[in-house]
């Protein structure tokens, strides 16, 4: 929070306001470098010679006008999950779910246009504890198999002693 009346953008420079590339060119041109020093300036000659949205820019900046933020929200992530009547107990058995999982989430990502540079596979138990392996890559891959021997070979990671009963 910041409080009333505080300068906070009085420091940075008139870019920060996120006006068109002509109109901050004028500006430098009149020797305006910081926000503060544009601020302290008469608006009225600076309307008229840039227009409204300088006058609006510095509302917002010192916080007079309201200016929504709308985030920017991650594509949901591609992902399969199998849930099971028994617990996995094996090696072997996670071996089993990551061959049937890896393709389904390949299958997802080159529908996609995608490719995968991390990939977690998540064991959750009833009790809801959780372990997890996560494999990463230098670039982008789809190849089931790839993945899939990637994954296999962390197996030694996971305890089979405990009862599985969901893998995402």
């Amino acid at each position: 929070m910041v409080p009333p009346g505080a300068e906070v953008m009085a420091r940075f420079p008139v870019e920060a306001l996120r006006l068109p590339a002509e109109v901050l060119d004028g500006l430098r041109l009149l020797g305006f470098e910081r926000v503060g020093s544009l601020a302290a300036a008469a608006r009225a000659p600076l309307v008229r010679r840039f227009g409204a949205l300088l006058a609006v820019r510095l509302d917002q900046a010192s916080g007079i006008l309201f200016e929504p933020i709308v985030p920017v929200m991650p594509e949901a992530s591609i992902q399969a999950r199998l849930g099971f009547v028994e617990p996995l107990l094996t090696a072997e058995a996670f071996s089993t779910v990551i061959a049937r999982l890896v393709p389904q989430v390949c299958g997802d990502l080159e529908r996609a246009g995608l490719g995968a540079r991390r990939l977690d596979l998540r064991f959750e138990r009833v009790d809801g504890s959780v372990q997890a392996l996560r494999i990463g890559t230098a670039r982008p891959v789809r190849e089931a198999r790839h993945l899939g021997r990637m994954l296999d070979e962390r197996l030694d990671r996971i305890d089979p002693a405990w009862a599985w009963r969901r893998c995402i």
